[in-house]
């Protein structure tokens, strides 16, 4: 350990004597971003030569919590303007997904070890999604010591699931009749009439009533140089202005219905009989949708006092529907700001990623990637129970 330190800071004393690479006056950058995690399958499980699927080990992993699936996806591209000690600010847009759904342990609890005659089982699936445009801008500006960031948003969800009910019942009897039964009860919101979309109305009208039903949030930020070697910084995000107006509200309800009758005493009619029905109708009222709200806080330490190596810790309160925590440390190697590697642990939006970045500066054009393993479980956020990857491009001068 005491070589690598020594090596680190020899190698930091000779990369001093030469300049790094400026930061750009104008930029033009885009990402894109994608994963998923699940809090029981790992990708060891899918290597094998035989696929098993053990119901037994899924009850033991996912607990009480049942098993829980996340996956989001997105594009972001902004603009950048950088004249240094006169104006530092820029211009977003983007388009983010996301999905959540979660279902009960005693599911895989009954496929696993089989139901006993006479009893009902019954249980419900939770399932949240959303897809949201947002526009917006930063401006950063130093004062006295302090360098402070505004960042006004306009978003919009363009489809927002949120308050759903998806149901199931099971009852085998003693005399041989078997019925399971299904229900779904589904709120989707969105700015323009789904209807209306599915018959092929124009994308001037979607692009129109998208941006008319557009919340305004605000993020801020502050950073502050403690030390030679240490930047405090401090954030709230999504600060609510005026939430986002759903002016269409569509529910869904769907049954199905599967029955199978004693074999011994029909079987001279239908063994198994299956109905199902489904209704569709806009509520008229109108749904409003605001943002997850956090405060954070962060360090960035630099041990050998230059840019080479930073350590930054960071801790978030989110407020959205109840209240949770994010948190991170971030391991930071800079060369010249020609190749900047990072090493990433932390717990966002209630998922836990292991992540390694990687940073291409060549001035004119820069590339970044990210690629990670995340999970809902610690563990298993180390052992592809999913996974997450982004990546941007920047070009400039």
């Amino acid at each position: 350990m005491k070589k690598l330190i020594y090596l680190l800071l020899l190698v930091s004393s000779a990369l001093s004597a030469f300049a790094e690479i400026p930061a750009r006056t104008f930029e033009l950058g885009s990402t894109t971003y994608g994963g998923f995690a699940n809090n029981s399958f790992i990708a060891g499980d899918f290597l094998q030569k035989t696929l098993v699927i053990d119901f037994n080990k899924i009850v033991k992993d996912i607990g009480n919590d049942g098993f829980k699936f996340n996956g989001s996806t997105g594009y972001n591209s902004y603009f950048n303007l950088n004249l240094p000690k006169k104006f530092d600010g820029g211009l977003f847009l983007g388009v983010n997904s996301s999905m959540y759904t979660r279902m009960p342990t005693d599911l895989f609890d009954l496929v696993a070890t089989g139901n006993k005659l006479d009893k009902e089982y019954k249980d419900s699936f939770d399932l949240v999604t959303d897809i949201t445009f947002e526009m917006g801008a930063r401006y950063t500006r130093q004062i006295g010591p302090v360098k402070a960031t505004i960042r006004p948003a306009i978003f919009t969800p363009i489809i927002s699931v949120s308050d759903s009910q998806i149901s199931y019942t099971m009852k085998s009897t003693s005399a041989g009749l078997t019925e399971v039964t299904g229900t779904t009860d589904m709120a989707v919101c969105s700015p323009f009439s789904l209807e209306e979309f599915s018959k092929g109305i124009d994308t001037g009208t979607i692009i129109g009533k998208t941006l008319l039903a557009g919340g305004l949030d605000l993020g801020l930020g502050a950073e502050y140089p403690l030390l030679p070697v240490l930047d405090l910084s401090a954030s709230l995000t999504s600060i609510p202005i005026v939430p986002s107006r759903m002016a269409y509200r569509a529910r869904y309800s769907s049954t199905f219905n599967f029955k199978m009758d004693n074999l011994l005493q029909n079987y001279d009619n239908s063994l198994f009989k299956t109905t199902s029905s489904s209704e569709s109708a806009y509520e008229g009222k109108t749904t409003y949708v605001l943002r997850p709200f956090k405060i954070g806080v962060s360090a960035a330490y630099r041990p050998f006092k230059t840019k080479i190596v930073t350590l930054t810790p960071d801790f978030a309160l989110a407020i959205y529907h109840d209240v949770y925590v994010d948190g991170g440390l971030q391991a930071k190697l800079d060369i010249m700001n020609l190749w900047i590697l990072t090493l990433d642990s932390r717990y966002v939006d209630k998922v836990w990623r292991q992540s390694i970045g990687s940073t291409l500066n060549f001035r004119v054009i820069q590339f970044d990637t990210v690629i990670g393993s995340q999970s809902q479980s610690f563990l298993k956020s180390f052992q592809g129970a999913g996974f997450y990857v982004s990546l941007g491009s920047r070009i400039g001068f």
